[in-house]
C-alpha cells in the first residue's frame, strides 16, 4: 500500500499542532491503495510540547511525534521529519505543511486527484488555496509568483473575498511553503529545503531551487486549508531582523549583478522610509538589522546545510 506521510513542525504551538492534526485524523477515504502517515517534529520546543503530543496521539497509530535535536527552523523541522518519514514509511507522497493550518476533509484526496494527472517524471510540487483562519472565506494566497524586483513571493488575491477568479489551476513560479505537495522522488532530485535561513524565505528559495531543476509549482484551487497567519511564528521575536537578512541572502544567490543592483536600490529605499513612518510614531524601529549579515552569509552549495541559527 502506498503511503502519504504528512509532515509538520511544531514549537511552542501544541495547540494548533492537536487543531492540524485533529483535522488530518478526519480527511476523506483515499481508497484501499493510499493510507497516511502524519510526523509530527517537534523543533525543541522549550515547554513542555513535546510530552503533551505525544501523550495526546499516542493511541493513534499513524501519528508519530519525533523531537529534532535543535531548533534550527522551519526548514530544519520539515526535512528532518521528511528523512525520518522516507525512513520508516518508504511514502510514494509528502506534505510539508505548516501546524497552524486547519485542513478541508478532502484536502488529500484533491491534493492526490490534482497530482495523478502530471507526468510522474517531472519534479514538481502542489500547492492549494489558503484561507484566514479568523476570516474564513478571505483569501490568504490563491497562488503566487516570485518578483524579481522586490526578491520575494507575492501572493495572489491576499486579502479579497473568494471568488471565481481564484478558481483556476495555474502554474507558479512561487509557492508558499505553508503547504507543498509532492512525490518523494521530488528530494532525490531537487533535495531537501534549504535551512540557512532559520525561518522566512526558505520556500522562496525553494520554488526557484525547482523551476532551475526544469520542475513545476502548480495551484490546486480545490485543496483548501484555513491558516491562522503568524501563529508560528508569533514569539520569535525577529522583528526585521530575519526578513531583512533572508531578502538581501535570497538576492545574492539568484539574481543577476543588474538585477541585484535593481533590488539593493530599492530595497534601501523602503526600508529608510518604513524607518521614517515608525520615528514619527514615536517608535524606533531598526529596520536596517539583519542586512548586514545578509550580505555577510556564505552562499551554501545544495548540499551543505550550516547552523546558521540566529541569536533572537
Amino acid at each position: 500500500m502506498k503511503t502519504i506521510a504528512v509532515v509538520t513542525v511544531n514549537y511552542k504551538g501544541k495547540q494548533d499542532s492537536i487543531d492540524f492534526v485533529e483535522s488530518m485524523l478526519q480527511q476523506n477515504a483515499l481508497g484501499n491503495d493510499l493510507a497516511i502517515s502524519i510526523v509530527i517534529v517537534d523543533n525543541l520546543s522549550p515547554d513542555n510540547s513535546f510530552c503533551v503530543l505525544s501523550e495526546r496521539f499516542k493511541d493513534t497509530s499513524i501519528v508519530k511525534t519525533i523531537s529534532s535535536d535543535r531548533n534550527g527552523g522551519y526548514a530544519y523541522g520539515i526535512n528532518f521529519g521528511i528523512k525520518y518519514a522516507l525512513a520508516n514509511s518508504k511514502p510514494e507522497y509528502i506534505l510539508a505543511i505548516n501546524n497552524d493550518v486547519v485542513a478541508s476533509p478532502d484536502l488529500l484526496s484533491n491534493l492526490v486527484q490534482a497530482i495523478k494527472k502530471t507526468d510522474p517524471n517531472d519534479p514538481l510540487a502542489i500547492t492549494g488555496k489558503i484561507f484566514y483562519y479568523a476570516e474564513p472565506g478571505k483569501i490568504w494566497y490563491a497562488g503566487g509568483d516570485f518578483s524579481r524586483l522586490r526578491c520575494m513571493g507575492m501572493h495572489t488575491g491576499i486579502g479579497k473575498l473568494d471568488s471565481e477568479a481564484f478558481n483556476k489551476s495555474r502554474e507558479l513560479t512561487f509557492a508558499t511553503g505553508c503547504m507543498w505537495f509532492f512525490r518523494a522522488s521530488l528530494v532525490e532530485t531537487v533535495g531537501f529545503m534549504p535551512e540557512e535561513y532559520f525561518m522566512y524565505f526558505e520556500d522562496v528559495d525553494y520554488s526557484l531551487k525547482v523551476i532551475n531543476a526544469g520542475g513545476k509549482l502548480l495551484y490546486e484551487p480545490s485543496a483548501v486549508i484555513w491558516h491562522k497567519v503568524g501563529a508560528s511564528s508569533s514569539s520569535a521575536g525577529t522583528d526585521y531582523f530575519l526578513p531583512n537578512r533572508n531578502r538581501i541572502y535570497l538576492a545574492r544567490k539568484f539574481l543577476s549583478r543588474r538585477e541585484r543592483l535593481c533590488f539593493y536600490s530599492f530595497f534601501i529605499l523602503s526600508r529608510s522610509l518604513r524607518f521614517v513612518q515608525f520615528f514619527f510614531r514615536g517608535r524606533i524601529v531598526n529596520t536596517f538589522k539583519g542586512i548586514r549579515q545578509g550580505f555577510q552569509m556564505r552562499i551554501t552549495d545544495d548540499q551543505e546545510q550550516p547552523d546558521t541559527t540566529p541569536s533572537v
